[in-house]
Parts: structure tokens; sequence; C-alpha cells
């Protein structure tokens, strides 16, 4: 097994030997999905408890 030195073809590095995706950015990601996450629930749970006939006016 032999072991190369250095890079053997195009592309960019970002010298840790992984390319750069923006992954190591995922505590906001992590954040924005936590604030979605909430937002869904809180509306769901608003749409669940509404008193539909009250408002409606008791047919």
């Amino acid at each position: 097994m032999c072991r190369q030195q250095g890079a053997s073809g195009g592309g960019t590095d970002s010298g840790g030997g992984l390319a750069a995706t923006g992954a190591e950015d995922g505590g906001a990601l992590r954040a924005l999905g936590l604030v979605a996450g909430t937002a869904v629930l809180l509306g769901g749970a608003a749409f669940t408890f509404t008193p539909w006939r009250k408002l409606r006016g008791m047919r």
C-alpha cells in the first residue's frame, strides 16, 4: 500500500481534509428548527383548542 503525498486532482480543500460545505454552523440551523417546530406546535394547539361553535354563534 503506497501512501500519496499531496493532492492529485482538481477541487478545493479547506485544509482539514474535507470540503467546506458550511455544515460546521449547525447551531444556527438547530435553533431555527427549534423555533419553527415550536411555531408549528403552537399553531396546531391554537387551531385545535379554539371554541369554533362559540365563535360561529351556536347554530
